[in-house]
């Protein structure tokens, strides 16, 4: 058995992928804006059938000021408890599928919270990896194109968000701030609709 998409709201676009192994994949287009925050929740559960797991994905609908459930991916965990949890970690990427424009400046700053549930969740503060990314505005970064383009980009942000501080492989960075979520975030996470768009295949 290989994960399935069993659940996906009318607007998400799914279907399965291989390469770098066996999976689910989903995305929903959406008018990304610059210096707009997009906010995401996944949730990991027990599964429907036995030794399975669903992990449910969550985004911020800000035209209709509420949470879309936007899929659900089904996998069985096969054994292994670290389906069931984060398994080695947590990567994040800033992909260029197509390949193009790649030296044109592209710039994504975000902060992540973990925890066992919605009322423990705690600001992630440290990271490592490789490429272009680092810690800017007391968030992390990721960034693409080309040197110059990108020293000139951030050169503009620099009143409004300071100077970046670049990581690198196997460097490490200073932690950034913890923040706690707001009250209300936390009561909306707690209350996040149900999935529908139920899949049997």
């Amino acid at each position: 058995m290989h994960p399935k998409i069993t659940a996906a709201d009318p607007k998400t676009i799914f279907g399965r992928f291989g390469g770098e192994g066996e999976g689910g994949h989903t995305h929903v287009l959406w008018p990304w804006k610059t210096e707009e925050t997009f906010q995401f929740f996944v949730r990991k559960q027990p599964g429907t059938k036995p030794d399975s797991t669903a992990c449910l994905y969550y985004i911020y609908d800000r035209e209709a000021k509420a949470w879309r459930h936007s899929a659900t991916i089904t996998s069985p965990n096969g054994g292994h408890k670290s389906v069931a949890t984060l398994g080695g970690g947590i990567n994040s990427f800033l992909e260029n599928f197509s390949g193009q424009d790649r030296d044109v400046p592209k710039l994504a700053l975000y902060r992540l919270w973990l925890g066992t549930d919605v009322d423990h969740m705690k600001c992630l503060t440290r990271a490592v990896g490789d490429g272009k990314w680092g810690e800017l505005h007391e968030a992390y970064f990721l960034a693409e194109g080309s040197d110059p383009r990108l020293k000139a980009e951030f050169a503009k942000l620099k009143d409004k968000y300071g100077e970046p501080q670049f990581g690198g492989k196997g460097k490490e960075l200073a932690p950034i701030p913890k923040l706690p979520l707001s009250a209300d975030l936390v009561k909306a996470l707690s209350n996040l609709p149900e999935a529908k768009g139920v899949i049997n295949r």
